[in-house]
């Protein structure tokens, strides 16, 4: 059936001379008017009714399993000097009846056409009305930030605005303070309780409640001993910098020359890591009404048993309510003072490099550590996919990462060394991929060259191009497994502080052979005990602390 859809012209004569019903909504009322007459056009606001106003008719279905798509056309209208896209739509149960739809200045006009007299009223299916960009707006910025879906669905009911949870549930995804996941009402943090903490931990715990009566909460802890271990197991600045200096002169070599020296190095290193002494942050969910954060470090000197893999230990964490850069800043300061008090890291060392996922906010660590960041491939992808969807990530994922093809790697956007590379495969790539994708990394390129290109990974010391931040997530996992189930924000802090010492002890004992998860990686059966003495003093571990153990670095039990 062919539809005749209204021009240019027609729209300007129609808002000329007014031959339109003015209404606040399109409604049944309304509608009813179409039993009588082939034509209808109605005038609505645009802010109470969004650009693609509901009104009981289906114009849209999407069913992939029966293979149906039927969607409203995009045709650009220019109308008194302004271009604007309108929809053509053509009803799904009546192909017979079409309408056309045009948002201009703070109005949409409503064109309807049936071509026959087959005309029905919309049935009431219980279908939810679209929500308005007003109701959209409220929801953001007053409803979802720092509640769960079911508390941000009260708060929606007494202002009045009628959602569905699969509508929170999508909005909540671009509100930073959205409490994501199932926070239960077990694991709600009173008022008194926080002060309470506040009274036992000082200035560590801080809180505040906004004029909604929501309560916003931090909490600051650190680890000296394990922050000890790791600042004195960075590697000599001098080495650093000059495996910097060494990478500039790999990205400033052609291709081919670069891919030799690439192959050298892993021959040496065959596990794609230069420096092991890395600090690791990340944000996890789901523990409680409130996240937490850690921050771990490397340590050379101490490995897992079962694994003979470089140990991680927590440096310190923050239990906070928000998300934002600000909050995260305050957390870094804070780190950078305890770091400080145990006396910085040592003269002639530097911390190689800092990894994180794909949060923008975490960035602020490196900023106040001073400490290069590399962001996490994995994290990056599922931030994409999040932002665009998962089928248009997958699609452009070869582009951006790279993919095998032939039994060959091919580097994709992120696998370059130069910013001049970047803007040459950045010209190939936005021809293929989604166009919302290209305009991301064309927007953030900055970011992404500086901090997940194979430049800036390899100046952090990771040979190979894929970087992930595993060792985060795992930790992370584990910390779930062993909590069971969420928690107050007070017990919360007891369950962390009891597993992070739990995993620090296991340095301390290693140290004298009473440690069945951690060794040493150096072998002190040989040294007499001041040697022992002086060289755990130089890895962090002072005979202070061993004697806290209840223990005595006697030569005998050392090589036991």
């Amino acid at each position: 059936m062919l539809h005749k859809w209204l021009t240019s012209v027609d729209w300007e004569e129609i808002i000329a001379e007014k031959r339109f019903t003015e209404t606040d909504s399109v409604d049944p009322a309304v509608l009813h008017n179409l039993l009588n007459q082939n034509k209808l056009i109605v005038r609505i606001p645009l802010e109470e009714n969004g650009g693609f106003p509901f009104d009981g008719h289906v114009w849209s279905k999407c069913d992939p399993k029966n293979r149906i798509k039927h969607t409203a056309r995009y045709e650009k209208v220019t109308v008194f000097g302004v271009t604007v896209n309108s929809r053509q739509c053509i009803d799904f149960d009546n192909r017979n009846f079409s309408r056309h739809v045009l948002p201009f200045n703070d109005f949409v006009f409503i064109y309807y056409c049936i071509q026959d007299n087959s005309y029905q009223l919309p049935v009431d299916n219980g279908k939810k009305k679209r929500l308005t960009a007003k109701e959209c707006e409220i929801l953001r910025t007053m409803v979802i930030p720092h509640r769960n879906i079911h508390g941000a669905m009260e708060a929606a009911k007494a202002l009045g605005i009628n959602v569905t949870v699969r509508q929170l549930q999508n909005l909540s995804r671009g509100v930073p303070d959205a409490i994501i996941g199932n926070s239960g009402s077990n694991a709600a943090t009173t008022l008194e309780t926080i002060k309470e903490l506040e009274r036992l931990y000082g200035t560590r715990m801080n809180h505040a409640v906004d004029s909604y009566g929501v309560l916003d909460v931090t909490f600051f802890q650190s680890f000296p001993e394990a922050i000890k271990i790791f600042l004195c197991s960075c590697p000599d600045m001098n080495v650093v910098q000059d495996w910097r200096r060494n990478v500039e002169n790999i990205c400033e070599m052609d291709g081919e020359m670069r891919k030799r020296q690439l192959k050298d190095l892993l021959k040496t290193t065959p596990d794609g890591v230069f420096f092991y002494s890395r600090l690791h942050i990340d944000t996890t969910y789901n523990l409680g009404d409130a996240y937490v954060t850690v921050i771990l470090g490397e340590t050379m000197n101490f490995v897992t048993t079962s694994s003979d893999k470089c140990r991680v230990l927590p440096l310190g964490y923050m239990v906070h309510t928000n998300r934002l850069a600000a909050t995260h800043e305050k957390f870094a300061d804070f780190l950078s003072e305890e770091f400080a008090k145990v006396g910085g890291v040592p003269n002639g060392k530097m911390i190689p490099c800092l990894l994180m996922d794909g949060e923008s906010s975490l960035g602020e660590y490196g900023k106040t550590l001073d400490v290069m960041t590399i962001r996490c491939d994995y994290h990056i992808f599922s931030l994409m996919s999040h932002k665009y969807g998962k089928p248009v990530a997958t699609k452009s994922k070869p582009y951006v990462f790279g993919t095998m093809e032939n039994e060959k790697w091919k580097t994709g956007l992120l696998g370059v060394f130069t910013e001049d590379e970047y803007s040459e495969r950045f010209e190939v790539m936005e021809k293929i991929v989604d166009t919302n994708v290209a305009q991301w990394f064309h927007r953030k390129r900055k970011m992404f060259f500086e901090c997940a290109s194979a430049m800036a990974k390899l100046l952090g010391g990771h040979l190979r191009q894929f970087s992930t931040n595993n060792i985060s997530e795992n930790f992370n996992g584990y910390v779930k497994c062993k909590l069971h189930k969420q928690m107050t924000i007070d017990k919360l802090i007891l369950k962390l502080n009891e597993h992070c010492e739990d995993v620090i002890v296991q340095c301390f004992l290693s140290t004298i052979g009473q440690s069945a998860r951690v060794s040493l990686k150096e072998d002190l059966s040989e040294l007499s005990v001041e040697q022992r003495l002086q060289f755990l003093k130089n890895i962090g571990v002072t005979g202070e602390l061993l004697s806290a153990l209840n223990t005595h670095p006697d030569p005998a039990v050392i090589r036991n």
